[in-house]
């Protein structure tokens, strides 16, 4: 399994059995290339139970990264797993409006790898922006409140920035 996080793409594996794996290479495809290696993970060896491994991409390419295993035994045969992908976008978060559908403002819940200035705007269903400003983020959860006071009733997008401008998250809400 491949998790795209903020800043990494987290991979996920498990063995039922193991018999003479010595190790796991693991390999990552983007942008249409050749598999390369990105880290290799020690294998049990020998084991009748579940295993369960993980293995962290700490710098991903921005769009589609394809990722597979080269399972190598201790008399080195190899195996390939099958490929899974993750859709990487830098600095992209998760993020949470309530109440949905709102009154005079609304929430954006999210979770930050770090700290500093990030910028909210409102869009309408055209894309026009309606209302925009400033907030500051400290690392993990963080909460912004949205005024609303200057916003019609209708349907918007709630868009979150970083410092530089580009997008990270936007979700669609109600305002009464």
């Amino acid at each position: 399994d491949a998790e795209a996080k903020p800043r990494q793409v987290d991979l996920k594996w498990a063995t039922g059995t193991e018999e003479n794996t010595a190790y796991f290479q693991v390999e990552r495809m983007a942008g249409g290339g050749e598999f390369t290696p990105l880290g290799r993970v020690e294998a049990a060896g020998f084991s009748q139970a579940l295993r369960e491994y993980t293995f962290v991409d700490p710098a991903p390419v921005k769009g589609v990264n394809y990722y597979r295993l080269d399972q190598v035994d201790t008399d080195g045969s190899r195996q390939y797993s099958h490929t899974v992908s993750a859709t990487y976008r830098w600095s992209s978060v998760d993020i949470n409006v309530y109440p949905n559908p709102a009154g005079e403002s609304i929430y954006a819940a999210f979770e930050m790898a770090g700290e500093g200035l990030v910028r909210w705007r409102i869009l309408d269903m055209s894309g026009r922006i309606v209302s925009q400003g400033p907030a500051t983020v400290a690392m993990g959860m963080n909460q912004v409140e949205v005024p609303l006071a200057r916003v019609e009733a209708g349907s918007y997008t709630l868009e979150l920035l970083d410092a530089a401008g580009v997008p990270m998250s936007n979700a669609r809400f109600v305002r009464q």
